[in-house]
């Protein structure tokens, strides 16, 4: 969220997929993690500066009411790839990582990129332009705005 003249992080997403022989997903594990109603002294360190939906609204946020849109409008990107069609249009229309200076750490061995996150595939893939012109697909990372 933009908040006090920044970009704020309020969620995290950890997603896993089994893929059968085929390449084709077999089924997907997606977890969520909020700051919905964390005061500002118990928000996590990281590097992009956290908040909470307490914190911006201004009040307490009824956890309730947000699981149920979340869940409505999951279902709504859900039922569309079943329909044959990608939500990555959608996806891709709201990613303020794009055009922006990223770094990108590897979950797996830590490892580093520093560039440019020029696109989105149509798998949903950051497409992260490094410093020295390379273009790296990015399939899983944690992405950090960089100044």
């Amino acid at each position: 969220l933009w908040h006090d003249g920044a970009w704020r992080k309020t969620a995290g997403l950890l997603l896993e997929g089994n893929f059968d022989a085929n390449g084709r997903l077999h089924s997907a594990i997606l977890g969520m993690g909020i700051n919905v109603n964390l005061p500002a002294d118990q928000l996590p360190e990281a590097p992009t500066p956290p908040t909470s939906l307490l914190i911006v609204a201004g009040k307490p946020i009824s956890r309730r009411d947000l699981l149920v849109d979340i869940l409505a409008r999951m279902e709504g990107m859900y039922e569309t790839a079943v329909g044959g069609s990608s939500p990555q249009p959608q996806w891709n229309d709201l990613l303020i990582t794009l055009n922006q200076p990223v770094q990108v750490t590897n979950t797996g061995d830590g490892a580093t990129i520093t560039g440019l996150a020029s696109a989105t595939n149509e798998w949903g893939h950051l497409i992260v332009r490094d410093n020295t012109g390379n273009i790296h697909t990015i399939t899983a990372g944690d992405v950090t705005l960089r100044n």
